[in-house]
């Protein structure tokens, strides 16, 4: 199961990560 994630790879998947959780928190938050 070869799952080979490059830098950039690694960068947009914490991009997205950090969106969705920062949408999440807001939503809780309010």
């Amino acid at each position: 199961m070869g799952l080979n994630l490059t830098v950039s790879d690694m960068k947009i998947l914490a991009y997205v990560l950090h969106k969705i959780n920062t949408d999440g928190e807001v939503k809780l938050d309010s």
